[in-house]
């Protein structure tokens, strides 16, 4: 009986052990099982049933290993916080199935609603359900409580949000400022890594909810109302400014990435004004600059921030 006990014992014990696992605790509280495998300066990868995954480090407030011994990050200074991010390559989540503009995107921790889709709906920009509770502004440098205003970022790509937060993540890695001197980008970027603050033409795509940029004001009022209804039947918080009642109806009160010059940014505009824009850019002329129409302050104009993220 007593060796019956103790093989019981020994047994119960190996299965307890050759389950144990190491736990990763994300900032956002979720909580991941399986063997840590590589741990390198941006990201640690670890295996579980036979697949191995990876989180970048920014993520994560601490591992417990098997054997008990706790690794936390939260300690990181905003300054080895930047290393530990690399803006260099992107954090694609895994992708199941194809989808279309309005559908709900929830894979690999990323949750939002498509607003624009490549390559049969198998990738593409969602853009997220919830957005700053206070406006903020783009930039509020400071120095000595002085504001300093004629600093050029060049985070001008119109195309890709994720450019321009590469490029702010570089000006702050090489001087005194800090994420917290960038509002808008840092609300989404603490949101995880991956989401971003849209450039111009990404938050446009807003529009695709209901067929397209429209070409007229009225066209215009009335896509509005169709990205609001279609929001609200998706169980998701309307953009502020498609809440609007009467008849202006528009987005200027977002943020985008895309800067213009010392002082401001490109804000969403009408698609008269937005399409006018758009060709002028694209022919390389810089007249666009001069114009006042979807031009912000940066520094002193306060915005609404939605981020998006790519799949």
């Amino acid at each position: 009986m007593k060796k019956l006990i103790t093989s019981l014992f020994i047994s119960i014990l190996s299965g307890v052990c050759a389950h144990a696992q190491d736990i990763i605790l994300m900032k956002t509280a979720e909580e991941f099982s399986g063997r840590v495998i590589e741990i390198s300066k941006y990201d640690i990868k670890y295996s579980k049933a036979g697949a191995i995954h990876t989180i970048p480090i920014s993520d994560i407030f601490s591992i417990t290993y098997e054997n008990g011994t706790i690794k936390t990050y939260q300690d990181l200074t905003e300054r080895e916080f930047i290393k530990q991010t690399n803006y260099d390559s992107y954090p694609y989540p895994p992708v199941s199935r194809e989808y279309k503009v309005g559908d709900i995107f929830d894979e690999g921790g990323v949750r939002g609603f498509v607003i624009h889709t490549t390559d049969n709906g198998r990738h593409g920009l969602i853009m997220s359900f919830t957005e700053s509770e206070d406006d903020m502004c783009w930039g509020g440098f400071l120095k000595n409580g002085e504001r300093i205003v004629n600093i050029r970022t060049n985070a001008r790509s119109r195309t890709d949000g994720w450019e321009n937060i590469r490029i702010i993540n570089e000006i702050i890695e090489n001087t005194e400022l800090t994420w917290y001197d960038f509002p808008a980008f840092r609300f989404c970027r603490e949101m995880g890594f991956g989401w971003y603050l849209p450039a111009i033409d990404e938050f446009m795509m807003i529009y695709n909810l209901s067929g397209g940029i429209p070409e007229t004001y009225s066209e215009y009022c009335k896509g509005n109302e169709t990205v609001k209804e279609l929001l609200k039947s998706l169980g998701v918080k309307t953009l502020y400014d498609f809440d609007f009642d009467g008849s202006f109806i528009d987005t200027r009160g977002y943020a985008t990435s895309t800067e213009i010059d010392v002082e401001n940014i490109w804000s969403p505009s009408d698609p008269k004004n937005y399409k006018y824009h758009q060709k002028q850019y694209i022919k390389g002329e810089k007249e666009t600059d001069k114009t006042s129409y979807g031009r912000s302050d940066k520094y002193y104009e306060h915005y609404f921030v939605r981020a998006v993220h790519k799949f």
